[in-house]
């Protein structure tokens, strides 16, 4: 889901969709790509703006600064763990 995709979902709303900043661990590929599915689920069911590391990977940036700005303007943080965060 690209950038575009996601501006004309939420112009689609009639009001201003709450901002997700979804957080996760890295674990493994499947983790990855569960927590894009339901990051997909939420703007295209749920008509929310989402923002996510994955989709935001469009060259180098500074990940740290990204994402405390991201955190700064977001309505709502969503942090998705899995077992293994329980080793840490």
């Amino acid at each position: 889901m690209d950038t575009e995709e996601r501006q004309q979902l939420a112009d689609a709303t009639q009001e201003k969709a709450p901002r997700i900043f979804i957080t996760y661990s890295h674990d493994d590929e499947r983790h990855v790509a569960l927590v894009r599915e339901f990051g997909e689920f939420l703007v295209r069911h749920e008509g929310l703006d989402v923002v996510f590391d994955q989709w935001a990977d469009d060259g180098r940036r500074d990940w740290a600064l990204w994402a405390s700005q991201n955190i700064a303007e977001a309505d709502f943080i969503l942090v998705v763990a899995s077992l293994s965060v329980r080793l840490v």
